[in-house]
């Protein structure tokens, strides 16, 4: 009996003691659980802080009590501004018609040193002041639409003239292709005189002209007598046959082909080249013949290479140069070198892009701020303006940043930058809707492409 009781005793004793280690084990489990999910917490926060590129957060808005837990990815690789190449200056050559402008055996050009042309008008058969008027408006449609690449003066006297100009009754049509023609005078030595202009006062059938008719055959006899040899197949020309019926005034193929056509050697003119002159102008007898396809690839060639003789190019070739090869000091000096020779507001702004950049890669983000704004100032663009902001982003001016990001991305969404940049300051303000409006915006624009990305 006694056995017995003792066997019972020692068995409680026994499930007793197994059921106190069972409960300090789960104690201490629950415990190793807690401090495990604490510093989990701790490394998210840490990555929110310490990484721009994988962030996990918490939402703390709502009185820092824990309200929506979500997975932000921003990716800001490439979002750091670099020199771009500078692009090379071409000639915009347009749509022309410089094959048939230039399809006489004889080029015949005004030398352009002698602008303005003079201009006489003969009105003795005529007794309506507004059939003059109705010429000069002619000459006059040249001068504005090629902004004043060609300039004519109106003068009295016929024999002092470059360009006389006859209007009359008397007008043979047989012996003519067009209502009105034009003629030129010039030496054995090609030495250019004068050009005779013939404006009729009717029509082949002998209906009376208006006056915009007579302003419509005056600004087709111009054409020719500016060196435009051939007319354009084009009805939206003025140097179209069908002038007389046009109601289009000088087009800008009209015009883009008189500015080609003034840049070659003509075969006949009034002044003789001078050397500078000559080595600037190009060889007709290199388009005579040719197709309008093989004049257009010659002249993209011809002119792109002839602009792109700059000093000021070579100069940013070398800056560019060295900074790809780190060497800042040196790259600085030859972009400070082309600041002095840049003259168009294009280079300057390339130029002060450029040593923004460079500053930021030494990380004088006061300097590149400077550089920056004159960037801006010069061409406020979203490139220039996100130079700006990124400046200020590094500067601690955070606010501005910001506020410049934000225009950026109403205005220019499509400009990719300026979106993980703008996140990332969210993200650090613990600003969560606006970041989920922007990823929102973000793959709107750029899809599976976008640079912020929100589960």
């Amino acid at each position: 009996m006694y056995r017995q009781k003792m066997f019972v005793i020692f068995t409680v004793f026994i499930v007793g003691l197994i059921g106190f280690f069972i409960w300090s084990s789960n104690v201490i489990a629950d415990n190793a659980k807690e401090k495990q999910s604490q510093d989990e917490q701790t490394i998210d926060y840490n990555k929110t802080h310490n990484s721009d590129k994988n962030i996990q957060l918490q939402d703390f808005s709502n009185n820092e009590s824990k309200q929506d837990s979500f997975s932000a990815q921003v990716d800001t690789s490439g979002t750091m501004p670099v020199i771009r190449e500078q692009s090379k200056k071409t000639v915009n050559i347009g749509t022309n018609y410089l094959h048939n402008a230039a399809r006489t055996n004889n080029l015949v050009l005004w030398n352009t040193e002698t602008f303005p042309l003079r201009v006489a008008i003969d009105s003795s058969e005529v007794s309506d002041p507004t059939f003059v008027d109705a010429v000069r408006n002619g000459f006059s449609n040249w001068q504005s639409a090629s902004e004043n690449f060609v300039t004519f003066l109106f003068v009295n006297n016929a024999s002092q003239a470059n360009i006389a100009v006859k209007l009359t009754s008397q007008f043979d049509c047989t012996n003519n292709k067009e209502v009105g023609s034009t003629h030129f005078s010039y030496d054995r030595n090609n030495l250019l005189y004068q050009a005779e202009v013939v404006i009729p006062l009717n029509d082949c059938n002998g209906k009376t002209l208006s006056a915009d008719q007579i302003m419509r055959v005056a600004q087709h006899q111009a054409g020719h007598a500016l060196g435009i040899a051939e007319n354009s197949s084009s009805m939206i020309d003025v140097m179209n046959s069908g002038f007389l019926t046009s109601r289009y005034n000088v087009s800008s193929s009209d015009v883009y082909t008189l500015k080609l056509l003034y840049k070659f050697k003509a075969d006949v003119t009034n002044k003789p080249y001078t050397a500078a002159q000559e080595q600037q102008l190009l060889n007709p007898a290199d388009i005579k013949g040719q197709s309008d396809y093989a004049i257009h690839q010659y002249l993209i060639t011809k002119l792109s290479n002839e602009a792109s003789k700059d000093p000021l190019d070579d100069v940013i070739a070398d800056a560019n140069k060295y900074y790809a090869q780190k060497d800042y000091s040196r790259a600085l000096a030859y972009y400070k070198r082309g600041l002095s020779m840049a003259t168009d507001a294009k280079s300057v702004t390339y130029i002060y892009y450029s040593m923004a950049v460079i500053n930021i890669n030494q990380k004088d983000y006061d300097s590149a701020f400077d550089y920056a704004m004159k960037a801006y100032e010069k061409s406020p663009e979203p490139i220039n303006a996100y130079l700006v902001a990124y400046t200020n982003y590094y500067r601690g001016k955070t606010d501005r940043a910001q506020e410049q990001l934000e225009y950026i991305v109403n205005n220019y969404p499509n400009f990719k930058n300026a979106y993980p940049l703008l996140g990332n300051i969210y993200l650090k303000n613990k600003e969560i809707d606006k970041l989920k409006s922007l990823a929102e915006k973000a793959k709107t624009n750029f899809g599976s492409r976008s640079p912020i990305k929100i589960k």
